[in-house]
């Protein structure tokens, strides 16, 4: 018999046990959502910026033997 398995089923019911579940409708939580991913987008158009200057120094390398 096939058993089926669900983590984020089992994740969600543990959270909820202990009480680290809650939602996120305020005013002052739609605040902090926008201010994370403000910040995720800086991060990752600093590691596009830095790894595209990566690329172009290692571009310029002459390896000699």
């Amino acid at each position: 018999m096939a058993t089926e398995l669900n983590k984020t089923k089992e994740i969600k019911a543990r959270l909820n046990a202990i009480e680290q579940v809650r939602p996120m409708s305020t005013q002052s939580d739609a605040a902090m959502i926008h201010a994370v991913n403000q910040q995720m987008e800086n991060v990752r158009r600093e590691y596009q910026i830095k790894e595209r200057e990566s690329q172009l120094s290692a571009s310029r390398v002459v390896l000699t033997a």
